[in-house]
């Protein structure tokens, strides 16, 4: 008998390692395995600058949005419907003041019964205690007015010095003229929030009527964890010495850095309160939520198309580039939620009111204070322009071609039209008013009405009868009837829809480009030594007169005229409309005639060119199943994750989850050399013998 040899125990050795990790191979591959579960990811791509100011805090007392879903509020809006639902509330009763005085439709208090069985993200109860502890931290902080605990002091104080025409024997605020709360005669919207029991809440308000959509600015947050900061404000996303973003949210903030990576990052909630609903519907599938920030929209669109985020949104002023494309893509679902409603305008310099004394100027003109305010202002000897006058302003709203400019500028997003002061989509636009639309032949009527123009068209052989072209070589000749200075901020389609307006009622046009509107020309006022501009306002579908806290009154009314004061760029002073802006308040659901006589005043006296409201809306990779609540929660231009279903949708679908354990790659590699070196020792004993 042969002993064993070293030869001998390494062949044995060999065969043993080839041939048992193939059997194994071989073994579990007819045996069922459980793989490894994947966590699901969805990135949502944003676009601006994520180390701007809107992103510098998520503190709900002086921001009002990226706390990136860990925060809910008592109520959510519907975009759709323009209503307010259930959030952290199941129900709500109204308390109605009493109609006197004139006065209708007012709210005295609103109470609400909560959700049971909500916890925060550190396991502390929702309840009636946190959602006081929260509004009055809320009020706490607001009510010191310095940056930036005043940044949301105009939704929650007001100044009810110019309501006393109303006070009633049941409503009457003349006790703030004491100016109890230091902060120059405002007081808070609501009075009092009282625990009427654990899941009841109780908010005596101010205010004669208080719209439900107040009730979204005090998203919760942990009472337990931010205990500290009961009057103080929380500033950035680390620090502090609390965690971040703890509130009722689906998904729970972990971090963001918005220098580096311009990335954030968010985890599935497992013990949010309507996880067991989502999920028996098949929805709240997402474990992992991320936001990138896209510097321009062309690097946003080109991500969308690669397949690096699963939702990006659009409106006018944050763009996709290659909608084309992502029509065309399979890849991608193309939701388009609703229209913006901020309407871009051209607004004009009111030449008769630019003339016309003003009561808190001392009674001098616009045009005579102009230089003090010039001179102090850093353009000393710059005049104000000369201004349009009313028959200018409505030929112009009438030779203006609304159509030919919305297809071109908004051919990505699409438009309405902007067909009121009021805005298109406005719960109080019954669209009973008329209003301007492209009609040259009545543009010109318009404009020969006036005595002054009729003469200068006749001094240039213009009238009716003549044909367009003759309009335009005088507009583009050496001797317009006028020549009027526009200011525009980029958009080279109205630039060119609004000299073609200008020439064919025989004017010409200088323009000023400005890659600035905003911080050089409109907060500082400057844009008024132009005679036009181009400028896009918001507007309130629900309450014209309540955002901004003034309303419409910022660009209407008489008290605001736009120098010194706030954005009356076109100096109207009118008392009927300073009237109706001033009892609409008051009128409750009566409002309509009031809203209709406003908006035709309005449209007479054409301080703006009223042209469209671009389009919203969102793409979506077509994988994930989008409920109506991820698209109505999202807010029109985004989905709430938490309602979704389905799984990102590839082009080459990822390989099934690896077996636990050693590659299947390194075991057949590792037999392969184990084969290759038991062949070499055989062939080479053999040849020995």
């Amino acid at each position: 008998m042969k002993l064993l040899t070293k030869k001998n125990i390494l062949l044995v050795f060999l065969a043993t390692i080839t041939v048992f990790p193939l059997i194994s191979v071989v073994a579990l591959a007819a045996v069922p395995q459980s793989a490894q579960a994947e966590r699901v990811s969805f990135v949502i791509g944003s676009g601006g600058n994520p180390g701007g100011a809107q992103l510098d805090d998520w503190d709900p007392a002086i921001v009002t949005t990226s706390n990136f879903g860990s925060l809910e509020t008592l109520v959510w809006a519907n975009w759709k419907d323009r209503k307010v639902y259930p959030g952290l509330v199941e129900n709500w009763t109204t308390h109605a003041r009493p109609d006197e005085g004139g006065n209708t439709g007012g709210i005295a208090a609103i109470s609400f019964n909560l959700r049971q069985g909500v916890e925060f993200m550190d396991g502390s109860e929702f309840n009636a205690t946190t959602v006081k502890w929260n509004w009055d931290r809320l009020l706490a902080i607001t009510g010191i007015n310095v940056a930036p605990n005043n940044r949301k002091a105009s939704l929650h104080w007001f100044d009810p010095s110019g309501m006393a025409s109303h006070f009633t024997p049941n409503w009457n605020l003349s006790w703030a003229a004491a100016d109890p709360f230091s902060m120059g005669g405002r007081i808070p919207v609501v009075n009092k929030t009282e625990v009427v029991s654990r899941y009841v809440v109780n908010f005596t308000l101010n205010k004669w009527a208080t719209n439900m959509y107040y009730f979204l600015e005090c998203p919760q947050i942990s009472m337990v964890e931010y205990k500290d900061f009961a009057t103080t404000y929380i500033r950035g996303y680390s620090g502090s010495g609390v965690e971040h973003c703890i509130g009722t949210g689906a998904y729970q903030f972990v971090y963001a850095d918005f220098v580096v990576t311009s990335t954030q990052y968010s985890v599935k909630n497992e013990n949010y309160w309507n996880k067991d609903f989502l999920e028996a519907q098949g929805l709240f599938v997402v474990d992992d939520v991320y936001t990138r920030w896209y510097a321009t929209s062309e690097s946003r669109s080109t991500a969308l198309l690669a397949g690096d985020v699963d939702v990006s949104g659009w409106q006018a002023q944050s763009i996709l580039t290659d909608m084309s494309a992502l029509e065309a893509s399979e890849y991608h679902s193309i939701y388009e939620t609703e229209y913006d409603a901020s309407y871009t305008t051209i607004q004009f310099s009111n030449r008769e009111n630019n003339d016309k004394p003003v009561p808190y100027l001392g009674g001098l003109t616009l045009r005579e204070y102009w230089p003090t305010w010039a001179a102090a202002n850093g353009i000393p000897g710059q005049p104000i322009a000369q201004g349009v006058n009313k028959s200018v302003r409505q030929a112009i709203s009438w030779a203006y071609d609304y159509d030919s400019y919305m297809d071109v500028q908004y051919e990505t997003t699409g438009a309405v039209r902007c067909d009121s002061p009021l805005g298109a989509e406005c719960v109080w636009n019954d669209g009973t008013v008329p209003y301007y639309e492209y009609n040259i032949t009545k543009a010109r009527m318009v404009l020969l009405n006036d005595p002054y123009y009729a003469t200068q068209a006749t001094a240039r052989g213009l009238d009716l009868n003549s044909a367009d072209s003759e309009w335009t070589g005088v507009g583009l000749g050496l001797n317009p009837i006028n020549t009027f200075t526009y200011l525009d901020g980029g958009t080279p389609h109205k630039v060119a829809t609004i000299g073609k307006a200008l020439n064919d009622l025989g004017f010409g046009m200088t323009v000023n480009y400005t890659t600035s509107l905003d911080s050089e020309w409109m907060y500082t006022k400057k844009a008024m030594q132009f005679d036009m501009f181009s400028y896009i306002w918001p507007t309130g579908k629900l309450e014209p007169m309540e955002w901004m806290t003034w309303g419409m009154r910022l660009l209407y009314g008489s008290g605001f005229v736009a120098i010194p004061v706030a954005f009356n760029f076109a100096m109207l002073q009118n008392s009927t409309i300073d009237y109706l802006m001033n009892e609409i308040p008051w009128m409750g659901t009566a409002a309509q005639p009031a809203y209709n006589n406003l908006t035709a005043l309005l449209l007479e006296e054409a301080g703006h060119l009223y042209i469209a409201h671009a389009g919203r809306g969102a793409v979506v990779n077509s994988g994930w199943n989008v409920t109506d609540e991820a698209l109505e929660r999202g807010g029109g231009m985004n989905v709430a994750v938490h309602w979704l279903g389905g799984a990102r949708l590839t082009a080459a679908p990822p390989a099934p989850p690896e077996i636990p354990g050693y590659s299947t790659l390194m075991v057949v590699l590792f037999s392969i050399v184990s084969v290759l070196g038991l062949s070499y020792s055989i062939i080479k004993k053999r040849r020995k013998h």
